[in-house]
């Protein structure tokens, strides 16, 4: 008999003494990330003895001011023989009674820490960190990312030439279609790949690397380190269309900075040093960011009108807010004036953006702002009260989008996300345990707890176990070989994306571009591994003049219908840039700044790993699927590469399930792994599932022959 106890925060709890403590490891709980990442979850029964009502403080009494919290988990441990057998966390489920007395707690014992899943909670991927791929949103920054970094300083955010809109074409002819991108001339406002119609991608590398800090945690992993999982990358594609909307102006605030003059001594002051109005208060008018307070009792008889005169750069959009909405937009040239009014509570101010979908990086020369109180008589005249406010500005001021990369990215779960890369790469994620660390700062000593997962590949997983030979513990006379549950279906899929030449491929062969699936004659039920991502088709352009292929590859989201699409995030692999275009592979960028740029080089946007044929040794596809841009139907796709030897294994036709008994020693029991190879006369296993009585050490073992 083996010596075990259970610690909930270092605190030894009470067992019953004719309870055995039983667990079960289980493989496939380390590869679902819906499930715990832990190698098994156990409910016991605890007695109600005085020392483990103290730990639980007497949570069955209702009346405790400060009651145990059961919605938490509280971190555990299990020994055996004074011996560490899993750290993990403990959950109390119930309190069972009787005779109206406390006589036992349920609880549940999760291994190895905690579970991914409950971590990431709700969170999206909008709530990470990802500020240092944060950039202006302007042209120069546009045309150098189409084959290089943005920022300069990272390796992570690039421009692939992916329309969100436009359906591109190639023709090098006298065609000034505005969607040639071939085209030149002086018309540079109608044809070639706009700045502000491209949106940038981003590394999913960095998105891994944001989830680490985020949640504390480190995941010591060859397969993230990898040269492969290095060219993935997530474009920014939050909303169809362009980048940034009418009310979506970024987050450089482009609000101006005014000089006062004013005419009235109860405007007080303009506050410009975060470029936000502060009015000084007064009897009846305005207090700080131009506030329409309570002070201030908006009636039929009294409204305020603001009055502005603008000279900038180029062509725009003056928009009046309220409380960080739009509620009214003038529509103007590089010279106007215009006035709005308003009547209500609220925090106002004026914004300017460039008169197309995306803005620019505007030039404003000069601004004039004079805010004047109305009243209204009952016959309808309206006269001026008092000019509350007056000021301009006659220097020069810029004001640029700027991206956000979190803000960008698709609205998709932490959650969502993590999982479907586990599924793609068929990835194992193993906790293994805790470490803590200690900074001393001037108000005391600061501890940081990291939680360190191990996450590869379920090939590479199997190949870090160890051997262990059971041969002596095993009851020959009491083993059961049986046949293994074979799926009838097998399918490997991604999501059903509608942009344009997925939804003319799903509708020519009934499935996704990149797909796979298998029916058998078993019985069995479905495995369907299914990630929540999109997948393209990307195009290499055909000069419609010529008939010749060009070197030049694009992406186009947009449907059937010619109309801009959104679906699931994208992914892609950027494995290189393609540079020194021939003429007639080269495109047109038009900066607004600059005209038109002719372009030889771009970001090539695949689902294969090289620029080259011969390089090719991965895709991203499932299945078998002819490149677009390299026109070869490579063999090595996800499935090959990260699934195909657990499927084969599994229908083999000499794969047995096998039953043992055994009784394990303790040196056993303490090392056990899910991923370790048994031996048992002379025949090697993989384990699929052990149920350990730890009391006893008696073990039912379920075993695949490795075949």
């Amino acid at each position: 008999m083996y010596k075990v106890e259970i610690y909930i925060s270092d605190q030894r709890v009470d067992t019953f003494k004719d309870e055995d403590i039983s667990i079960t490891l289980s493989t496939q709980n380390v590869k679902d990330i819906s499930k715990v990442f832990g190698d098994f979850t156990q409910s016991f029964t605890l007695p109600a003895t005085p020392n483990n009502n103290g730990i639980f403080k007497h949570y069955y009494n209702v009346d405790i001011a400060t009651p145990f919290d059961a919605q938490t988990r509280v971190d555990s441990l299990i020994e055996i023989n004074n011996n560490l057998f899993r750290a993990g966390t403990i959950e109390l489920e119930s309190v069972q009674m009787k005779g109206n007395e406390p006589y036992a707690y349920k609880v549940s014992f999760y291994s190895n820490n905690t579970n991914l899943k409950d971590l990431f909670g709700e969170d999206t991927l909008n709530d990470l960190d990802l500020s240092a791929q944060d950039h202006e949103y302007t042209n120069t920054n546009v045309e150098t990312g189409l084959s290089a970094f943005v920022p300069s300083t990272s390796d992570s955010v690039v421009y692939p030439l992916i329309s969100p809109k436009r359906n591109w074409k190639y023709d090098s002819s006298s065609n000034m279609d505005a969607e040639n991108l071939a085209a030149n001339g002086a018309t540079s406002t109608k044809h070639g790949c706009f700045w502000y119609e491209l949106k940038p991608a981003i590394k999913v590398k960095r998105i891994i690397e944001a989830i680490e800090t985020k949640y504390s945690v480190n995941f010591d992993s060859e397969f993230f380190g990898g040269t492969n999982f290095g060219m993935l990358y997530m474009w920014a594609h939050r909303r169809a269309n362009f980048l940034f909307k009418d009310n979506d102006l970024g987050d450089t605030p482009t609000l101006l900075t005014l000089n006062t003059t004013s005419t009235d001594d109860r405007s007080a002051n303009i506050q410009t040093a975060n470029d936000v109005w502060t009015l000084g208060s007064s009897s009846y008018e305005l207090t700080s960011d131009l506030y329409v307070t309570s002070a201030f009792t908006p009636t039929d008889s009294y409204r305020l009108r603001l009055e502005y005169s603008y000279t900038g750069s180029i062509k725009s959009k003056i928009h009046l807010f309220k409380d960080g909405e739009i509620i009214d937009t003038h529509k103007e040239g590089t010279s106007a004036s215009g006035k709005f009014f308003f009547d209500e509570k609220g925090v106002y101010d004026i914004r300017i953006s460039d008169r197309r979908d995306a803005a620019a990086s505007i030039t404003v020369s000069s601004l004039t702002i004079q805010i004047t109180l109305q009243k209204r008589a009952s016959n309808g005249v309206i006269t001026n009260v008092d000019t509350i406010i007056a000021a301009s500005n006659s220097g020069t001021q810029s004001v640029t989008k700027f991206i956000r990369m979190a803000d960008q990215l698709p609205e998709q779960k932490v959650s969502e996300f993590f999982g479907g890369i586990v599924k793609m790469f068929n990835l194992v994620i193993v906790p293994t345990g805790q470490t803590t660390t200690k900074t001393s700062t001037d108000s005391g000593d600061v501890f940081t707890t990291i939680k360190n997962f191990d996450i590869e590949s379920l090939d590479d997983w199997y190949g870090e176990g160890a051997t262990i030979d059971i041969t002596k513990y095993i009851d020959v006379e009491n083993t059961e070989i049986k046949k293994p549950e074979l799926y009838k279906r097998i399918e490997y899929k991604f999501n059903d994306a509608n942009s344009i030449l997925e939804e003319q491929f799903r509708l020519d062969n009934d499935r996704n571009y990149g797909d796979v699936k298998a029916d058998f004659t078993y019985d069995g039920g479905e495995f369907k591994v299914e990630v929540p991502f999109d997948h393209q088709i990307y195009e290499r352009l055909t000069d419609q003049n010529t008939d010749t292929q060009t070197a030049l590859s694009v992406g186009r989201s947009i449907n059937r219908e010619l109309e801009a699409y959104i679906g699931k995030p994208l992914l892609f692999n950027i494995p290189a840039a393609i540079t020194g275009l021939a003429s007639g592979s080269q495109y047109y960028f038009i900066d607004m700044s600059n005209g038109v740029q002719t372009k030889d080089a771009f970001w090539l946007v695949s689902n294969t790993n090289a620029t080259t044929d011969d390089d090719v040794t991965q895709t991203i596809n499932f299945g078998v699927e002819t490149d677009s841009y390299h026109l070869i139907a490579f063999q090595s796709g996800l499935f090959r590469g990260f699934w195909e030897d657990y499927i084969t294994d599994l229908y083999n036709t000499q794969r047995r399930i096998f039953k043992f008994k055994a009784r394990l020693p303790i040196s056993i029991l303490l090392r056990l792994k899910n991923n370790d190879k048994i031996i048992i006369l002379q025949r090697t296993y993989i384990i699929n599932s052990v149920q350990m009585n730890l009391t006893t050490g008696e073990a039912n073992l379920e075993l695949l022959n490795d075949v």
